[in-house]
């Protein structure tokens, strides 16, 4: 079960934070270990976490999506051979 929650930093600041629980059985830390990066990689985790990381202006959120699109669409057209 992973939770986020939102919590205040000394300085002030608001900060995402990140629950995830993985059971240790038979002391097997390793598997443990992959289960909890399973987990983390599955629900996007790392992704989300490291794309909020620094804050984005709406115009240039606006702008990375069009480029990507843009890249997405010439990589389309390449392929179908147009």
């Amino acid at each position: 079960m992973v939770l986020r929650n939102v919590c205040k930093t000394p300085e002030g600041e608001f900060m995402a934070v990140v629950r995830a629980e993985v059971e240790v059985s038979n002391k097997n830390l390793e598997r443990a270990l992959r289960t909890l990066k399973r987990k983390t990689q599955r629900e996007g985790l790392i992704r989300e976490i490291r794309k909020n990381r620094y804050y984005e202006k709406p115009s240039a959120v606006r702008r990375r999506k069009e480029l990507k699109a843009a890249r997405r669409r010439n990589k389309a057209n390449l392929v179908s051979g147009v």
